[in-house]
Formats: structure tokens, C-alpha cells, sequence
């Protein structure tokens, strides 16, 4: 007999096989067309798209980040979508993706107030339907691998070379990809440097609940490096007050590559 935990898992799996198998049988000529567009529109704002499967987050095909470092990548110089990959994702490479990977929805504006405060302002990828949130910056210098940054209360991931993120389409879950204001071209993007990225994910440690981390040459910090002290973390914390009514919810949200539902 199955224990309630299987029996939410098996309620949530049906319910999102559910939503996925009506958004996949109202897709018409005119969804191709619009991931095709939306791709095209990436491409023209600097990044590196590639298409993703229908109401899901995995890649088309073996080799994509190859095929999406092409010039022009792959689904470019094709010109086409499938109806089983639809989304539209953007790959990592020279990018600094944070990925808030939490379910509290104050803590989320809490660390993505941090986020603004120690790394600048930038747009914000969420869904209806949850409280997790996607930060994109590029990378000062380099195309830098994922850093994890996990704790009780949740995880970010910051990802970079080799990962993509979904821009566009669907959750599996069914609730559409939204955007806070336009994804801005690469250029305009906010950038930051891995010093930076590590004094934010210092700061944000002790809000998840999660060991401070470490910099991959085994030191705490690097020479001269300015660290996230509690003087840092404080100024930081202190402005989400401020934040919390203004940028993380007052602005029209935008869509990508939406596939209508009937």
C-alpha cells in the first residue's frame, strides 16, 4: 500500500502529465513559428539559444551545448521547431545564472534583495505557480563553471559554462515562464565578477542555513578580497524593506515562446 508521501508524488506526476498532455494537443503552425521567433529574438539580444523539450527543462539531442555554440547555433541556421521542443533555453557559457531553488517565499525575496544590493539589479525568470526564481548576470571575465551553494532551507545554483536555463515555454508543471520586465540584450546584462559572486553566496549562507562556502583554490577568500562580514551582510539585508515593494513585484511580467492554452 502506498504511504501519503508516494500518494502526492503519484497526485503531482498525474497532475503535470495532465497539464503537459493539453498544452502538447492545442499546439497549432503558429507555435512553431513563435518558437522559431523566439529563438531568433534571443539570438539578436547576443545569447545563445537552443530548443528544449515541450514542458520540460531537458535540451533537444545529444551534443547541444556544441550545437548551440555554433555560429549561429544550430536552431538558427535551421530555422524550425518541433512540436516536442518547443521551450527555449539560453546556453551558460560566459553567463552567472543564479537559480534560487527555494520554496519560502520571503526567503526568496530576502536573498534576491541580497542580490541586488551586493551584484546590481537585473531581470527576474519565475512562474506563477512558485516562489523559485531565476537571476541572470554574465560573467565580468572567462566562462565560469556551476557553484552550488546548499542548506536546510534550500539551495542556489549559479550556473555558467556547460548549463543552459530554460528562457521560454513551459514548466512541467504546466505554469508558463514568465519574466519581470524584458530579458535585456547580453551587453546590457549586469555583470559580475566571481569575488562578487562569492561574497554574495557568503552572505546568503547563513539565510539558507548552509556551511559558508569555500573558493575552489582551498582559502577562505583570495588575497585583498573584500569580504561578506556581518558590516556586509547588514547594509545588504537592510534594503530589502525598501526592495521588496518595488522591484521583486510591481513589474509587467513578459512571456517567451508562450504556447497557447485552449
Amino acid at each position: 500500500m502506498l504511504g501519503r508521501r508516494a500518494l502526492n508524488e503519484q497526485a503531482i506526476t498525474e497532475a503535470w502529465a495532465g497539464a503537459t498532455a493539453s498544452i502538447m494537443a492545442s499546439i497549432t503552425d503558429a507555435h512553431l513559428e513563435a518558437a522559431v521567433a523566439t529563438r531568433a529574438d534571443l539570438w539578436k539580444r547576443g545569447y545563445r539559444p537552443l530548443p528544449v523539450l515541450t514542458c520540460d527543462k531537458k535540451p533537444l539531442g545529444d551534443n547541444w551545448p556544441e550545437r548551440a555554440r555554433q555560429a549561429p547555433p544550430e536552431c538558427i541556421r535551421l530555422g524550425t521547431a518541433v512540436k516536442h521542443a518547443l521551450n527555449s533555453g539560453i546556453l551558460c557559457d560566459g553567463l552567472r545564472a543564479l537559480d534560487l531553488d527555494i520554496d519560502d517565499p520571503e526567503l526568496v525575496q530576502q536573498i534576491a534583495a541580497v542580490a541586488f544590493e551586493m551584484l546590481r539589479e537585473t531581470a527576474i525568470r519565475y512562474r506563477a505557480n512558485s516562489p523559485r526564481v531565476l537571476l541572470p548576470y554574465r560573467a565580468t571575465e572567462g566562462e565560469p563553471t556551476k557553484t552550488v551553494l546548499a542548506g536546510k532551507r534550500g539551495k542556489i545554483e549559479v550556473l555558467g559554462k556547460g548549463q543552459q536555463f530554460v528562457a521560454g515555454g513551459y514548466h512541467p508543471s504546466g505554469a508558463a515562464i514568465q519574466w519581470k520586465a524584458d530579458l535585456p540584450p547580453l551587453v546590457e546584462l549586469s555583470a559580475v565578477s566571481e569575488d562578487q559572486l562569492h561574497a554574495f553566496l557568503a552572505a546568503a549562507a547563513p539565510l539558507l542555513e548552509a556551511e559558508a562556502p569555500t573558493r575552489t583554490n582551498g582559502h577562505d577568500h583570495t588575497s585583498g578580497e573584500a569580504q561578506a562580514d556581518s558590516l556586509r551582510i547588514a547594509a545588504a539585508l537592510g534594503a530589502i524593506s525598501q526592495r521588496r515593494a518595488s522591484r521583486l513585484g510591481s513589474v509587467e511580467p513578459r512571456r517567451y515562446g508562450r504556447v497557447a492554452r485552449h
